[in-house]
């Protein structure tokens, strides 16, 4: 009965453990594409505040002080 039983779960833990390895590979990808997908996201915010940043400065700068002569 108990080499029954071992033989069981050794068939049954090689399905699990293919199955495990799929589900790992799978949750790897996914993972690569979010980290790309958060790293374009913020990547395309920082050259949007970059250029937002540029428009105000290209405005002319106006003051109520005197020139220096």
């Amino acid at each position: 009965m108990g080499t029954l039983v071992a033989e069981i779960n050794e068939d049954e833990l090689d399905a699990l453990t293919q199955s495990m390895r799929s589900v790992e590979q799978k949750l790897a990808l996914v993972y690569t594409v979010f980290r790309s997908s958060i790293y374009a996201h913020l990547s395309q915010q920082e050259t949007s505040q970059t250029n937002d940043m540029a428009s105000v400065y290209s405005e002319p700068f106006q003051t109520n002080c005197p020139p220096f002569d």
